[in-house]
């Protein structure tokens, strides 16, 4: 668990609130040393940064108010928490206390904002479009890279269509023949985080692709990736149901909440910035030094992912695609012969 203030310097409310978070900290069983101090000292930092004022409180990245996630009057300011306590400067100790002791309606309410901020980041779709993306994403695990006419007969949809999708959908990778060899997170060519797939070797873009990718897919994957931190290997398998053999069994996932839609460059500004560390204290290390990510559990980034999933794709993951059910062995092999 992360703890982090952030406030501007010469802030008297966080002169006062930093030793009752210390206290809070303690209190939870929690290191008061380990809490994270940020100073923002600019306009563009604030806005980069999400302020909402001066001081606020971030639990694994999450502000401790509840409401948090429905503003953006993101600024160098005071600011000013309204609760049943009224007004007051600093946040209540209830919603800290609530953050800290991992209240599992806190969580959830948690995990929807961070959803909710990584759906809106992703190209929106249609029930047709949903459809046509889970079938890329499954003939792509087959490990070769997938022609727009492949893709067309895969899915039983005209040549055009899936040309005009692929145009309006960012974070689609193409080899030099402009065959799809990426795309919302899986890859065909190496990356730092391995998926292994009925007996077959691909790829995620970051370590929380890992941890989503198996439900679209429908299939169970072993996954491999290497602590930028310590140089540990971190190994789990992932499926629907949840994360199993996860070794070690304090590995944590750093994560960046998306604060515009993704385009070509997702690669650069989100995946970079999502990894698996062998542990808290490693994470911490290297959160300090890259502003905006926080940690996270390996079960609430897979959970995470269940519920972005659900979002994103609440026909196709039903349907398994227009008029079909969720792919079976026998279709992955169809797939793979490309005999659709």
């Amino acid at each position: 668990m992360s703890v982090e203030i952030l406030y501007f310097e010469g802030c008297p409310s966080f002169e006062r609130l930093l030793p009752r978070v210390r206290e809070l900290v303690d209190q939870s069983g929690g290191d008061p040393a380990a809490i994270m101090l940020r100073a923002i000292e600019t306009p563009e930092d604030a806005e980069t940064s999400r302020f909402l004022g001066s001081p606020s409180v971030r639990v694994d990245g999450i502000d401790v108010d509840p409401g948090a996630a429905e503003r953006d009057d993101f600024g160098l300011k005071c600011r000013i928490y309204r609760s049943a306590e009224g007004q007051t400067p600093t946040p209540p100790d209830d919603w800290i206390r609530t953050a800290l002791g991992g209240d599992e309606g806190q969580l959830t309410t948690q995990l929807e904002s961070v959803a909710a901020a990584v759906v809106n980041a992703f190209p929106q779709m249609d029930e047709r479009d949903q459809c046509l993306a889970l079938w890329l994403v499954r003939t792509l695990v087959q490990g070769e890279p997938v022609s727009q006419a492949e893709l067309a007969r895969a899915a039983d949809e005209p040549e055009d269509f899936v040309a005009g999708a692929l145009a309006r959908w960012a974070g689609v990778f193409y080899d030099d023949q402009r065959r799809v060899i990426g795309f919302i997170g899986l890859a065909i060519r190496p990356t730092s985080h391995g998926l292994l797939l009925d007996g077959r070797q691909l790829w995620g873009w970051c370590a929380w692709d890992t941890l989503f990718l198996p439900e679209l897919i429908g299939r169970e994957a072993r996954v491999s990736s290497t602590c930028p931190v310590t140089g540990v290997r971190v190994t789990l398998t992932v499926g629907a149901a949840g994360v199993r053999d996860l070794d070690p069994p304090d590995a944590v996932v750093s994560f960046l909440i998306p604060d515009k839609p993704f385009d070509a460059n997702v690669m650069q500004d989100f995946c970079h910035f999502v990894h698996f560390f062998a542990s808290a204290q490693a994470g911490e290390q290297w959160t300090v030094a890259h502003e905006g990510t926080f940690l996270m559990s390996v079960r609430d980034a897979h959970e995470l992912g269940r519920r972005t999933n659900s979002a994103q794709f609440p026909h196709a993951l039903q349907t398994g695609g227009p008029n079909r059910q969720a792919m079976s062995p026998a279709a992955f092999s169809r797939v793979n012969d490309r005999g659709l």
